[in-house]
């Protein structure tokens, strides 16, 4: 009776086990997908960002030319 107890306690543990681990699994996808997203959208702000400082400092850069005779 006791073996049996134990292989039954043992098999709950081991299933707490896998249902413990499915929900980390989904949990770690969960985490994984909302930084992904977040990457995406901070490189898309930084390369917007990259675009307008470069287009800035062309502009600059040709307002300089036009004065540099003076």
């Amino acid at each position: 009776a006791q073996r049996i107890h134990l292989k039954e306690q043992e098999a709950q543990q081991s299933t707490k086990l896998l249902a413990c681990q499915e929900r980390c699994k989904a949990e770690w996808e969960a985490f994984v997908k909302e930084h992904t997203v977040k990457k995406e959208a901070v490189d898309q702000e930084h390369a917007q960002a990259v675009g307008q400082l470069s287009t800035h400092y062309s502009d600059m850069k040709k307002d300089l030319t036009r004065f540099a005779p003076f």
